[in-house]
C-alpha cells in the first residue's frame, strides 16, 4: 500500500513539476507572447504558428465586437497545443474565459478558411465576445466571483444558438462554413425529406444520431438569415437580453428582443430554403437504387473503395471495417478502436486504415496496414499520419499518407516488405520518398494513380484542386499536373478505379454553394480524357463514390447523406445526366504550386517577443461564498456537507489540464441549510488537485480535509485516486484504478456511540479487462464483455474508553460482466427496442457477509422521441420499460473470503436468500434551455414497481418514483 500511495505521489508531483497536465502534457517549458488584448502560450516548437496568431488577434477581436455593436473589454489566454493532431479547439470560461487552439490542420470537412488557425481563432472568439456581452451588474458580478459566473450561459443560450453566432461570424468574409456546400447540405436534406425539425430540436438535447452536428447544420444558416433579415443591431440585442437573463429561456430572450416569437420565424426560415424538385429518397430517382445486403437502413456507413472485385467501407455506428467480397459475401474484416477510414488496394487483397489512437496523452492519428485475407495487421511507426492508400510502382507497393506537422503537411511514401507468398511477416515501413507542401496548404484523399503516378486533393488558399505527381522521382524539381476544375466548388473523397480495358477513372463528390454534393468522374481511356460533373442533386448527395472494378456497364457505389442515416447506393452512370467536358490539364513546377523544400518551408519568425511563461494561472479563478468538506465515520463511510458561510477559490490552467479546488467555512448546525449540514457547529477547511492526460490514458485527483468543533480539531483526512484506460487488440481494453484515503480524529458530537479516536486507512483496487463493441447504431445496441478483479484492504484503530481494537482486513472479490445488444434474434424496426438487451453483472465474495451478488436487467421496451416543446423548454428523449432481477447471498454467522469458498458453498443451505423483481416505466427528457440542453444533463421521471420473493414482510409489494436529475 505504502509503495502504491508513492508511486501515486510520484505521478503527481511529476506532473505538476512540468505543467505537463491534459493538451501540453510533457511540454514544460513553456513561452508566451502578450499583445493587447491576449496572452498565447506555447511551447517553443509552437512559435511560428504563435507569431502568426499575435499578428492578428487583436484585430479580430476588435472586428468581432465591431459587428455585435460592442468593445473589447476584457483580456484572455490563448493556448496553442501541438499534443494532438486531430483537428479541433475550443472555447471555456470554466474557471477563467480561455481559448485552445490545436496547432494542427483541418480534415476535408473543415477546410473552409483560407488560414484555419485564423478562422477556428475566429469562430472561439466569437464564443468569447458574445458570452461575455454582460450588463454592468453582471460584469462586477464577474469582477468579484469570476468569469464561470454566468448564468445566462447555463440557464438562457443553447448550443444552437451560440454556435450559430460562431459560424455566421466565421463565414462572414466570404469563407466559412456558410460558403461551404457540404456544409449546407444537412439542413437542406432535411427539408427535401420533410424532417425539418423545430427550433427545439437542434438546441443540442438530442442524444443520437446527428445530435451533435444539429446545432451547427441548423444554428449556423438561421443565424445567418436572421441577421440578414434584421440586422446586426436587433441581433446584438437579443444575445444582450438573453446572456444578462432578462428572460429565462432563449425563446422569451428571443421575444423580447425581436417582438415576434421564434416558432414563427423559424417557420419563414423553413420556407425561405431552397431545396431542388428531386424524390426525397434517393431509390426514386432515375438510375439510383439500394445496395442490397450491403447496409441496413438505419446505418451509417462511411469511406467507400473498390479494388480487385471487393469493396470496403466503415461502419460508423460499430467502427468495424466492412467488406464485400467477390462472391456478394459481406464479412466484418476487423473491428478497430478508433477506426477512421480505409482504403483498399487495386487488387484487393490489401488496405490501409486510418486510426485515432487514444493510448497517448493526446489523441493522435496513426496508419495501420491489414492483410484482408489473412487478417494480420501492422502499424506505421510514428504519428501524425492520416489520408492513407496503398500504391503501386515497378512492382513495389507502398502505403502513402499524409503527415501533418503544426501547420505543414507532407505526402509520405513507405515501402512494404513483401514476398512470393504475400506481405514479409516483419514490417518497417522505411519511407522511401515525401513531397512537402507549402505552410497551410493540405492535401486530403491520395489514391493510386497506376502507372507510377499517385493523386491527391489539395487544398490552398481558399482554392480546390486535384493534382497527380509521379512516385517514382525522389528530389530535384518535381513536376506535377493539376487538373483545372470549375470555380467556386468544394472537393472530397477522392477514389481511383483500373477496368479491365485499362481504363483509369478517378471519382470524387464536388458541392457547389446551392448545389447538393454530386459526383464527378475523370476518364483516362484510348479515346482521350475527360471530365464529367453530375448535372443533377439526388436526395441525399453523393459522397465517397467508388467505381465498381471490372464493370462493363459503369455503376459506382457511394453513400447517400440523409437526415438520421448513411446509406450505401449505387448508381447507374449511363442513366444519369452529367456536364461533360474535355479534361484541361496544367503542369507547373513545384515552386508555383509550392512544392518547397524543407528550408523554403519555414517562415520567418514575427516581431513579437516571447518570454518564458511562469504559469501564473493560480491568480485568476472562482470565488464562491461556501465549502463542500467531506467528513468520514470510523467505518470508511463519507458525507459531504456544505460549510456556509465560508469560501471557495477554483482555479484550472489556461489548457484545462490541472484543476484545484481550496475552501473553508464554518457549519453552524442548523439554519436553512440544516437539511445539507451536520447538527452540530463546526469549522472546516479543504483542498483538492486534479489532472492527467486529455484521453483516458491516466487520470488523478488528490485531497485533503481538516475539521475543527468546540473541543479542538476533531477529524483530517486525505485521499488520492488514480485511474488509467487502455486499449489493445481491435476492441479490447484494459482499465485500472486504485482508490486510497486516510482519516484519523473524531466522529462529529452529533453522532450517537461514536469511539472516542479512530485512525482508518483503506485502499481500493479495481482492475478490469475486457472488450467493448458497439453493434449497430440503436441506442441499446452494445456488447460488452469485462472480467473485473477488486481488491480492498482496510487498517483500522478505534479506541474507545482508552481500549483500543485494531482491525486489519482485506477482500478479495472477482466479478464479470456482460452486456448483450438482444436476447430475441430480432432486429428492431428504426426507433424503437423490444428484443431485450441484456445487462448482466455477478460479484463472487463482494462483502464480508455477502457470498454472491448478481443483477440482470433488460430493456422490455424502448421508444425514441428525441423531440422538443416549443412552448416549455423541455426535450424528450425516449420512453423505456426497464426490467430487472436482484439477488445476494448472505451468511450471518461467518465471513466470506475468496479463499475459504469451499467451506461457503458448502454452508449455502444456512445462508439468507434475498432477491428483488423490479418493473421500471421511465420518461428520459432534457431542460431544454442553456448549456444544460445537453445529453449529459439528460433526467428521468417514472415510476418503479418492486417485488420481493423472498423478503419477509407483511406487503411483499413495494412502489416508488424513479427519478434523478444530472447537473
Amino acid at each position: 500500500m505504502k509503495k502504491r500511495l508513492l508511486l501515486i505521489f510520484m505521478l503527481i508531483s511529476a506532473s505538476l513539476a512540468f505543467c505537463s497536465d491534459g493538451l501540453l502534457w510533457g511540454k514544460g517549458r513553456l513561452r508566451t507572447i502578450s499583445t493587447e488584448w491576449f496572452d498565447i502560450i506555447f511551447p517553443p516548437e509552437c512559435e511560428e504558428t504563435a507569431q502568426a496568431l499575435a499578428k492578428e488577434a487583436d484585430t479580430i477581436y476588435v472586428e468581432i465586437c465591431r459587428s455585435l455593436g460592442t468593445s473589447p473589454s476584457f483580456r484572455m489566454p490563448v493556448t496553442i497545443t501541438p499534443a494532438t493532431d486531430v483537428f479541433n479547439a475550443y472555447y471555456s470560461n470554466f474557471s477563467v474565459n480561455h481559448i485552445v487552439l490545436y496547432d494542427t490542420l483541418p480534415g476535408e470537412s473543415l477546410s473552409v478558411f483560407e488560414s484555419a488557425l485564423l478562422g477556428t481563432f475566429r469562430h472561439e472568439l466569437t464564443h468569447a465576445v458574445t458570452i461575455n456581452m454582460r450588463s454592468p451588474f453582471w460584469r462586477a458580478v464577474d469582477s468579484v466571483l469570476g468569469d464561470v459566473m454566468n448564468f445566462g450561459c447555463y440557464v438562457t443560450m443553447p448550443s444552437m444558438i451560440k454556435e450559430g453566432a460562431s459560424v455566421a461570424e466565421e463565414s462572414r468574409s466570404g469563407k466559412g462554413r456558410l460558403h461551404d456546400g457540404f456544409y449546407l447540405h444537412t439542413f437542406r436534406q432535411a427539408k427535401l425529406q420533410g424532417k425539418f425539425p423545430t427550433f427545439a430540436d437542434v438546441t443540442g438535447a438530442r442524444d443520437t444520431y446527428p445530435a451533435g452536428l444539429l446545432p451547427y447544420a441548423f444554428g449556423g444558416p438561421f443565424t445567418e438569415w436572421l441577421q440578414e433579415k434584421y440586422g446586426m443591431e436587433k441581433y446584438a440585442e437579443f444575445w444582450y437580453e438573453g446572456i444578462n437573463m432578462h428572460a429565462v429561456t432563449y425563446g422569451q430572450a428571443f421575444k423580447r428582443a425581436y417582438g415576434t416569437s421564434l416558432s414563427s420565424e423559424w417557420k419563414e426560415f423553413r420556407e425561405s430554403i431552397f431545396v431542388p424538385d428531386v424524390p426525397p429518397s434517393p431509390e426514386d430517382a432515375a438510375g439510383i437504387s439500394f445496395a442490397e445486403g450491403l447496409s441496413s437502413k438505419a446505418e451509417r456507413c462511411t469511406s467507400i473503395s473498390s479494388g480487385g472485385g471487393k469493396l470496403l467501407w466503415v461502419e460508423d455506428s460499430t467502427g468495424n471495417l466492412m467488406c464485400r467480397e467477390k462472391d456478394g459475401n459481406v464479412v466484418i474484416k476487423s473491428a478497430v478502436t478508433g477506426l477512421q477510414a480505409s482504403s483498399i488496394s487495386n487488387d484487393g487483397r490489401y488496405a490501409a486504415l486510418d486510426v485515432q489512437d487514444s493510448n497517448h496523452p493526446a489523441e493522435r492519428n496513426r496508419v495501420r496496414l491489414i492483410d484482408l485475407e489473412t487478417g494480420k495487421q501492422w502499424t506505421v511507426p510514428g504519428v501524425s499520419l492520416r489520408d492513407s492508400c496503398i500504391a503501386e510502382c515497378n512492382g513495389n507497393l507502398f502505403l502513402c499518407a499524409v503527415e501533418v506537422k503544426k501547420q505543414n503537411c507532407s505526402l509520405v511514401a513507405f515501402r512494404i516488405n513483401r514476398n512470393e507468398k504475400g506481405l514479409s511477416s516483419s514490417q518497417d515501413f522505411p519511407e522511401v520518398f515525401r513531397y512537402s507542401f507549402p505552410h497551410g496548404a493540405i492535401c486530403f484523399s491520395p489514391v493510386d494513380a497506376f502507372g507510377g503516378d499517385i493523386a491527391f486533393l489539395a487544398y490552398e488558399d481558399g482554392k480546390w484542386s486535384l493534382c497527380i505527381l509521379p512516385l517514382w522521382l525522389s528530389g530535384g524539381n518535381l513536376p506535377y499536373e493539376k487538373v483545372r476544375l470549375p470555380d467556386g466548388i468544394s472537393l472530397r473523397d477522392l477514389r481511383s478505379s483500373r477496368l479491365s480495358s485499362g481504363e483509369k477513372i478517378f471519382t470524387f463528390s464536388w458541392a457547389g454553394l446551392s448545389t447538393f454534393p454530386r459526383l464527378g468522374i475523370i476518364r483516362f481511356s484510348s479515346e482521350g480524357e475527360r471530365l464529367f460533373l453530375l448535372d443533377t442533386d439526388i436526395s441525399g448527395g453523393v459522397y465517397s463514390p467508388a467505381v465498381e472494378a471490372d464493370s462493363q456497364n459503369l455503376s459506382v457505389f457511394y453513400i447517400a447523406d440523409l437526415f438520421t442515416e448513411r446509406r450505401i447506393m449505387r448508381a447507374d452512370i449511363s442513366s444519369l445526366p452529367f456536364a461533360e467536358s474535355r479534361l484541361v490539364k496544367e503542369t507547373a513546377s513545384p515552386v508555383a504550386y509550392g512544392f518547397a523544400s524543407a528550408e523554403e518551408q519555414t517562415e520567418s519568425v514575427g516581431d513579437f517577443v516571447s518570454k518564458p511563461w511562469h504559469g501564473p494561472f493560480f491568480t485568476r479563478g472562482v470565488i464562491a461564498p461556501f465549502s463542500m468538506i467531506d467528513v468520514y465515520s470510523y467505518n470508511g463511510t463519507k458525507s459531504t456537507s456544505i460549510y456556509f458561510p465560508g469560501v471557495s477559490w477554483f482555479t484550472s490552467s489556461p489548457w484545462d489540464g490541472t484543476a484545484f479546488i481550496a475552501g473553508a467555512g464554518v457549519n453552524p448546525g442548523g439554519g436553512f441549510l440544516s437539511s445539507l449540514q451536520d447538527r452540530s457547529f463546526l469549522a472546516g477547511a479543504m483542498a483538492k488537485i486534479s489532472g492527467g492526460t486529455s484521453t483516458p490514458l491516466f487520470k488523478y485527483n488528490a485531497g485533503a480535509n481538516i475539521i475543527f468543533d468546540s473541543r479542538g480539531i476533531m477529524q483530517g483526512s486525505f485521499t488520492a485516486q488514480a485511474e488509467s484506460t487502455i486499449s489493445f487488440a481491435g476492441k479490447s481494453f484494459l482499465y485500472i484504478k486504485d482508490s486510497f484515503v486516510s482519516s484519523w480524529g473524531r466522529e462529529s458530537q452529533s453522532v450517537e456511540r461514536s469511539p472516542d479516536f479512530f485512525m482508518d486507512v483503506r485502499n481500493s483496487l479495481v482492475i478490469q479487462i475486457g472488450v467493448s463493441q458497439k453493434t449497430g447504431p440503436g441506442y441499446y445496441e452494445k456488447a460488452l464483455l469485462a472480467f473485473q478483479f477488486n481488491y480492498d484492504s482496510a487498517w483500522l484503530n478505534v479506541w474507545v474508553r482508552k481500549n483500543r481494537m485494531n482491525l486489519t482486513d482485506s477482500v478479495f472479490s472477482p466479478a464479470f460482466v456482460v452486456t448483450l445488444p438482444k436476447i430475441i434474434p430480432v432486429d428492431c424496426a428504426e426507433g424503437f427496442t423490444y428484443n431485450l438487451p441484456l445487462k448482466l453483472r455477478v460479484f463472487l465474495a463482494p462483502q464480508a457477509n455477502c457470498l454472491v451478488s448478481a443483477a440482470a436487467d433488460t430493456v422490455i421496451f424502448s421508444a425514441e422521441i428525441q423531440k422538443g416543446l416549443t412552448f416549455f423548454p423541455l426535450y424528450f428523449n425516449r420512453i423505456v420499460l426497464e426490467g430487472g432481477y436482484q439477488m445476494g447471498l448472505y451468511d450471518e454467522t461467518s465471513s466470506v473470503r475468496i479463499w475459504n469458498l469451499s467451506d461457503s458453498f458448502a454452508s449455502i443451505g444456512r445462508m439468507k436468500y434475498i432477491d428483488a423483481v423490479h418493473l421500471s416505466l421511465v420518461m428520459q427528457a432534457t431542460i431544454n434551455t442553456g448549456a444544460l440542453a445537453n445529453p449529459l444533463m439528460m433526467g428521468t421521471v417514472g415510476v418503479t414497481f418492486t417485488y420481493y420473493p423472498h423478503y419477509v414482510r407483511e406487503n411483499p409489494f413495494a412502489i416508488s418514483l424513479a427519478t434523478s436529475l444530472n447537473l
